[in-house]
């Protein structure tokens, strides 16, 4: 007669559960190591967007510089022996336009394209349309306006320094461009028709107080910087962030606030986004929009 052996049965039940639970940790292992994957892609991608937008930047400043100096683009063989260096939190690097066309029937235009990729083999691909015939005689905006900071003010080129408004930097400022006022404008486009040499000092400001500042103004023969210090010294300026809600909710749109449409959805027509969107449409939806081959009506708002 034969009797069964409970410490074969154990063995046994013991060797499945491990097997179990060796299935359950490999599988979330497995779901860990995918989870990583797909946040490195993203990472990657992300990263390859940023190097090209970066490189198309770069490339701009440098062709409205060139073609100031020139008064032409360079050749596409420019950028063989010319590469772009680009600096970002990830260090600095160089790199080659990826698509580079001068338009044939409008020589102040050229299409340019700037590829970003990484080390993971993500890659993007960013394109511009420069075209700077609009731009002669034109003033800059950051100048025209004035333009106040926390920090430094730099600008190691612009197509048109004109000062008509007053430049502070609360730490100084680092600007490496020849300074003219505007003399004469055009009465119907308002733009810079004449302008003339600084011949005093600059309208340049930094904040009072600071242990440590940066005072580098060219050209040189017109010096507001003493000992590297900014000679004008003001009281720190305060920046408030604008309320951009407030800015959005009083934007009126048929007749309505955007604040109103938001707070009555009844007096929205759609609550998402259709196919096709017909004209005067006010959607009103929550989250993320997505417009991927959607006709949008004329005078329509998401």
């Amino acid at each position: 007669m034969r009797t069964s052996n409970p410490n074969g049965f154990a063995l046994v039940v013991a060797l499945l559960m491990m097997v179990v639970l060796g299935l359950l940790a490999f599988g979330a292992m497995f779901i860990t190591q995918q989870n990583l994957k797909t946040a490195e892609n993203i990472y990657g991608k992300a990263l390859a967007k940023n190097h090209a937008e970066a490189g198309l930047e770069a490339a701009k400043l440098v062709l409205a510089k060139y073609y100031k100096a020139n008064g032409s683009f360079p050749s596409s063989s420019y950028f063989v022996s010319q590469p772009l260096t680009v600096t970002n939190p990830e260090g600095s690097y160089q790199f080659f336009l990826s698509d580079y066309q001068l338009d044939p029937s409008n020589p102040a235009r050229v299409l340019i394209k700037a590829t970003g990729t990484t080390l993971s083999g993500a890659k993007h691909t960013a394109e511009m349309l420069l075209d700077v015939s609009a731009g002669a005689g034109s003033v800059d905006p950051v100048y025209y306006a004035g333009l106040v900071a926390k920090g430094v003010v730099t600008n190691s080129g612009c197509i048109a320094p004109i000062i008509e408004g007053q430049i502070h930097g609360d730490a100084g400022y680092k600007l490496e461009v020849d300074f003219q006022t505007c003399t004469s404008r055009d009465a119907l486009t308002g733009l810079c028709t004449a302008t003339t040499s600084l011949s005093s000092a600059y309208p340049l400001s930094a904040a009072k107080g600071l242990a440590s500042y940066t005072c580098s103004v060219k050209p040189s023969w017109v010096d507001p910087c003493s000992s590297s210090k900014p000679a004008n010294l003001v009281d720190p300026v305060i920046l408030a962030t604008p309320d951009y809600h407030k800015v959005r909710d009083e934007a009126s749109f048929n007749s309505h606030t955007l604040g109103e449409y938001m707070a009555n959805p009844l007096l929205c027509t759609h609550s998402f986004v259709p196919a096709t969107v017909p004209a005067n449409a006010v959607i009103c939806t929550s989250g993320d929009v997505d417009l991927s081959n959607k006709v949008i009506g004329t005078s329509s708002i998401i």
